[in-house]
């Protein structure tokens, strides 16, 4: 029994450590060629694997499917390849890093608003959009949560 309560303890010290939360696949890029939200939309950088941090801004409350990434100055979507992993759902506010690719996709009037809205655009912008839009989103394979 005594064995038991200090594995359990263990395990609780070791979970309160503070280390970073990874999901996903290992990175491949070091932190320290990071680019910021702001320098992964350039269109130099679409279809390019690349690592980006930043704040988390929102986060999808319902799965973790989705989340927008910011700098502070630029708002970006972010998906999970092939729905490899769910971002968690209390993230947001934090620093977290990014690894994947920034795509230019063509998204439908709705699903553009809904991006535009969750970049925080105001609603006179988020209604002047208007047909089929090409946006970019950030296809991400590798995700950290800076604790």
């Amino acid at each position: 029994m005594k064995l038991i309560i200090l594995l359990f303890c263990s395990c609780i010290l070791l979970s309160c450590s503070g280390r970073n939360a990874t999901f996903g696949a290992p990175f491949t890029l070091k932190s320290e060629k990071s680019i910021t939200v702001s320098g992964a939309v350039k269109p130099a950088n679409y279809d390019r694997i690349i690592r980006v941090e930043g704040d988390c801004y929102q986060v999808c409350q319902t799965e973790g499917c989705w989340l927008v990434v910011t700098d502070g100055k630029q708002k970006l979507h972010v998906i999970v390849k092939d729905k490899d992993f769910a971002a968690p759902m209390d993230c947001g506010g934090k620093k977290i890093a990014l690894e994947g690719k920034v795509q230019e996709q063509l998204t439908n009037e709705d699903d553009a608003r809904e991006y535009a809205g969750q970049a925080g655009r105001s609603e006179a912008e988020t209604n002047a959009i208007i047909g089929d839009q090409r946006v970019p989103v950030f296809v991400i394979t590798s995700m950290e949560v800076v604790q």
